[in-house]
């Protein structure tokens, strides 16, 4: 969540800026007691819910890359790669 949606993140391409969610993100991650970081977090989750900054239908952490002469691979929505039918051209 802090990589996406604390406003001072290089990755919160969405620009959100909501000060109540960076208190509580900086807070989650100085607190060691399991309940109390599950709650911290669940209420900056909460709040990016309801702001909405973006359409949350996916988001993809994987960066693959392709090569000439290599085929086969099949990626699929989920993120899971299917290896089994990648080959090399001779």
């Amino acid at each position: 969540m802090t990589r996406n949606f604390l406003s001072t993140s290089s990755n919160n391409y969405s620009g959100y800026k909501n000060a109540e969610v960076d208190r509580l993100l900086l807070e989650a991650r100085t607190v060691f007691d399991d309940a109390t970081r599950k709650d911290l977090y669940d209420r900056a989750q909460r709040a990016v819910w309801d702001d909405a900054p973006y359409l949350f239908l996916f988001n993809q952490v994987q960066i693959i890359g392709v090569q000439k002469g290599v085929s086969g691979l099949v990626v699929y929505g989920h993120e899971i790669l299917d290896f089994s039918q990648v080959h090399t051209a001779p």
